[in-house]
């Protein structure tokens, strides 16, 4: 599909600016090409130090591409998308969950059993794209502060 860059974090005080994939789209998910990121706190934890959270993703193991407050635009949808079209402006909620096991069956989405993060597991805002399903991302207004800024 081609290549981008992305920052790419490898351990405390390790994160280097490399060219990756650009994620392969797949049903139901869309492309993003990445317009804004906020840094969190746990980002800032990550980088600064040792942490609990295992550092393996997309990527593989030991190193992955932080971002997980991010909005975007629309660039590709996948097969079976319906709700979003190119050009569509979107923020995006980054916790990506199972569906299935007991707790999300009862809605507590939060303690799913085979959670994982945009961001963390999945290939987050800080590179040029990525890759989200169509039921995490939210439009933006036609009229958002967001556009008047970029535009």
């Amino acid at each position: 599909m081609g290549k981008m860059k992305a920052g790419i974090l490898y351990g405390p005080r390790d994160l280097r600016i490399e060219e990756i994939d650009i994620p392969e789209l797949t049903p139901g998910w869309v492309l993003l090409k990445i317009r804004t990121v906020g840094i969190c706190g746990s980002d800032l934890h990550l980088y600064k130090e040792k942490t609990f959270i295992p550092i393996s993703s997309v990527l593989g193991e030991g190193k992955y591409v932080p971002g997980h407050e991010l909005a975007g635009e629309v660039k590709e949808v996948g097969e079976g998308v319906e709700s979003l079209q190119e050009g569509d402006r979107v923020v995006v909620e980054p916790t990506i969950n199972c569906g299935k096991c007991n707790w999300c069956k009862i809605g507590l989405f939060n303690l799913c059993e085979s959670s994982g993060l945009i961001g963390f597991y999945y290939i987050g805002g800080l590179a040029e794209y990525c890759v989200v399903p169509e039921e995490k991302c939210f439009k933006l207004s036609k009229k958002s502060a967001w556009q008047s800024k970029i535009s």
